[in-house]
């Protein structure tokens, strides 16, 4: 069977970082398919203006993962266990997974490029 989700590189010309900070233990409790939805959605909320942000429409959600991945296996709603994951910022209306703003957010403030691998241990 062919993997729904492949990585994907960052395709806008601002980024700030060439990687996206991931841990495994965020995936806890998700089922195979839940997996892939849930990391695709991460990484394209990490190559996105702003970063970390999505729409919060979930079947806007479905029609970007079928476009951006073309997998027909994810032509179905976003499984709420995936969604229940991502917060709500009423001031922008647009989603957010915790965790991964944190990340962006602390690798923005490091002063010096090693201290990004502080995420590791966070």
């Amino acid at each position: 069977m062919r993997a729904a989700y492949h990585a994907i590189a960052c395709d806008y010309p601002k980024s700030v970082f060439p990687f996206m900070p991931f841990q495994p233990r965020w995936m806890a409790g998700l089922d195979l398919h839940e997996r892939g939805v849930f990391s695709a959605l991460l990484e394209m909320s990490w190559c996105v203006l702003p970063p970390c942000y999505l729409p919060n429409d979930p079947d806007q959600l479905r029609r970007m993962l079928v476009e951006r991945f073309r997998h027909p296996s994810w032509d179905e709603p976003v499984p709420p266990r995936v969604l229940w994951r991502f917060r709500s910022d009423p001031r922008q209306g647009l989603i957010y997974f915790p965790p991964l703003l944190h990340a962006y957010r602390y690798m923005l403030r490091a002063e010096h490029p090693d201290d990004v691998l502080q995420l590791s241990v966070m």
